[in-house]
């Protein structure tokens, strides 16, 4: 006979559903950050943003799309002064991944069922990194997804002054 999950509260679904908006919405801003990176990158090429989507999103590693992007603008004679101000994107966003990991493979739900409306990582990964890790609250999370916005907006800020130099609007 197995042993039966204890009831949850309502009190513990509300904030189980809270929590899952918050991650939803986190990676979904994520997933728009990733398109503007993506059209940065088509602007850097010279090339369709079809074109290139179809290249960065056959790349599963951020990391790589941002060495990518960091060689392009320093190579690129029109767009190399934005170098300065990209490598610093990069950065942040190299650190904020680390938070959109634990998003993506983070759960909320412990081995008994619970819903401590926070997340942790498997008990199966063992890796020193991950066990490092405090609960991420959602307050945390909260952050995060500000930061992703925040980050998102400047990205869209660096478009838009790339558009206006490609078309003559802004001046080398």
């Amino acid at each position: 006979m197995s042993e039966k999950t204890p009831a949850i509260s309502d009190d513990d679904w509300s904030r189980q559903e809270q929590l899952n908006a918050l991650v939803g919405h986190a990676i979904s801003l994520w997933s728009n950050m990733e398109t503007t990176i993506v059209s940065i990158f088509a602007i850097l090429l010279r090339t369709e943003a079809g074109k290139a989507g179809l290249v960065m999103f056959s790349i599963n590693n951020i990391n790589t799309w941002l060495e990518i992007v960091t060689e392009l603008f320093a190579r690129d004679k029109l767009f190399s002064d934005f170098s300065k101000a990209w490598n610093k994107k990069a950065e942040r966003l190299k650190r904020m991944n680390n938070g959109r990991v634990r998003l993506a493979h983070h759960s909320s739900l412990d081995l008994k069922g619970k819903m401590p409306a926070a997340l942790r990582p498997s008990h199966l990964d063992t890796r020193s990194r991950s066990q490092a890790y405090q609960a991420m609250t959602m307050k945390e999370i909260d952050q995060l997804a500000d930061d992703i916005a925040a980050m998102q907006s400047d990205l869209w800020d660096l478009q838009i002054q790339m558009v206006k130099r490609k078309i003559g609007l802004a001046r080398v």
